[in-house]
Formats: C-alpha cells, sequence, structure tokens
C-alpha cells in the first residue's frame, strides 16, 4: 500500500515540476487557466487512478465542502485583514506596486481578481498540493510529514514566479543586485509561501475539504492585488532612479516654464511703458 502511494507522490511531484517550467518559462499567459485546469484534472487522474483516492480522499467531496466552506469564510475574513494591514504599513505598503500590476488596466484588474486568481491559481493549486500529495502523502507517512513534504514543495513551486516578479517589485531597489538578488528574493519567498502551505493544509485536514484553502488562498492572492492597484496612490519611501530622473526633468521643464512667462510678462511690461 505505502509503495503504491509513494509513487503517486513521486508521479505527480514529477508532474508539478516539469508543469511549473512550461507555465512560467514556455506557456503564454492567455492559456495559463485552461493549462492549469488540465494540469489539475491530470494529478486527479494520477490520485483516482494509481492510488485509489476518492473524491472524499481528494478533499473534493460534496458532503465535506459546507465544513469547508464555512471555515474557509472565517478564515479568509482574518487573511484580508493581515494583507490590508501589511498593504498600509508605511514600511511594506510601497512593495505592493508591483509594475506589472500598475500598467494593467481596469478590465484587466477585474480579471485579474475574478478569473485568473482563483480559477487559474488558487484552485489549481490547492487541488494538486491540498487534495492529491497531501491526500496520498498522509496514506504513506505521519500527517506532520506529510504537511511538511507538501508545504515544501509549494515553497518550491513558487521559485520561478519570484523571479520574475523581482523584475517589476520595488524590492529590487532593496536587494543586492544580480544573481545575489534573485537568491535572496527566492530565499525569502520560499518559507513564506512554504508556511502558508503550512496554514492552508491545516485548513484542508480540519474541514476535509479544499474550499476552505482555496477560499483563503484565493482572499489572500486578491487582495495582495487590489492593494498593489491602491498603492500608486500612497507610495512612500525612495524612488527608483528611474523615477528621480524622471522627477528632475519635470521639476527642470516647470522650472523652465516659468522663467520664460516671467520673462515675457517683464518684457511687455517694460514695452508698455517705453514712448
Amino acid at each position: 500500500m505505502k509503495r503504491r502511494e509513494r509513487t503517486t507522490a513521486v508521479a505527480v511531484g514529477l508532474l508539478a515540476a516539469s508543469y511549473n517550467v512550461a507555465v512560467n518559462r514556455v506557456l503564454p499567459p492567455k492559456t495559463h487557466v485552461p493549462a492549469n485546469f488540465a494540469f489539475a484534472a491530470a494529478a486527479c487522474a494520477i490520485g483516482r487512478t494509481a492510488a485509489r483516492l476518492s473524491w472524499s480522499d481528494l478533499g473534493l467531496g460534496r458532503t465535506e465542502a459546507g465544513s469547508g466552506f464555512r471555515l474557509g469564510a472565517k478564515w479568509s475574513l482574518v487573511s484580508a485583514a493581515l494583507v490590508v494591514a501589511t498593504a498600509v504599513a508605511p514600511r511594506t505598503r510601497r512593495f505592493f506596486a508591483d509594475e506589472r500590476i500598475l500598467r494593467t488596466s481596469r478590465g484587466e484588474a477585474v480579471y485579474e481578481v475574478s478569473v485568473r486568481i482563483p480559477l487559474a491559481t488558487a484552485l489549481p493549486e490547492e487541488v494538486v498540493f491540498r487534495g492529491v500529495l497531501l491526500s496520498v502523502l498522509s496514506r504513506s507517512h505521519t500527517t506532520a510529514t506529510a504537511i511538511a513534504w507538501t508545504s515544501a514543495l509549494f515553497g518550491l513551486w513558487h521559485v520561478l514566479p519570484t523571479l520574475d516578479t523581482v523584475r517589476t517589485n520595488p524590492m529590487k531597489d532593496v536587494l543586492p543586485k544580480g544573481r545575489l538578488g534573485y537568491a535572496a528574493a527566492a530565499g525569502a519567498t520560499m518559507p513564506a509561501t512554504a508556511a502558508a502551505g503550512v496554514l492552508f493544509a491545516l485548513l484542508r485536514n480540519r474541514s476535509r475539504s479544499v474550499v476552505a484553502p482555496f477560499m483563503v488562498h484565493t482572499t489572500i492572492n486578491a487582495t495582495a492585488y487590489i492593494g498593489a492597484r491602491l498603492s500608486d496612490h500612497h507610495r512612500t519611501g525612495p524612488r527608483s532612479p528611474a523615477e528621480g530622473d524622471a522627477a528632475a526633468r519635470e521639476i527642470d521643464r516647470i522650472g523652465s516654464e516659468r522663467q520664460h512667462t516671467a520673462f515675457l510678462k517683464q518684457r511687455s511690461a517694460a514695452e508698455g511703458k517705453s514712448p
């Protein structure tokens, strides 16, 4: 029995590793929603056939969905409050101002919050990590070990997206330059996302449903995205060199226009007084 579960876990893990590279480096963004659904469905199929897991085993049973919703609603409020507190705190709010998010239109922002985050990010990740992998590993290991493994893998899952984020997030201004900065960002993100994975796993085990972690996962990401959209109105802290140069050019332009206007007024006044 344990051998079957371990083999299944390895198969799903390899599938996740391969797909992580594909979705972050190969597939265009417009394909991410259907591709992520296909990835989650493939992982479920492996769990159902290879490990003989039921829908309830995977955390996808109808009976457990109600308890998952109730627990998820409570923790979603807590999670949203924590993200908002971080987004408005003077020391951390400038790190929400990701250039990729600030450049999106209002329609694109609505799509991100209502479609991509819940359906292309939170749902597939919860189905794979807290559904298939956690269920399979819990059969061949202790609960603590299963949570530790799935959370560590969840942290690794976010390394490639973090490397992309460094290029457009204000964190690049406080990190070392070059590869050391990328390594520092990845090193900070991995334990943070792994800790989130532990929380999601505990919610899933307590409610016996992936609905709870799915709701909290969606809330955290969506609230952070909205915070990023609003952060440009409250940005603090040092500007980047590019922003500083742009601001200096704007000040010079305004000063030159004022000097030119004052000169024209003086000349007009002088011509009016001349005989």
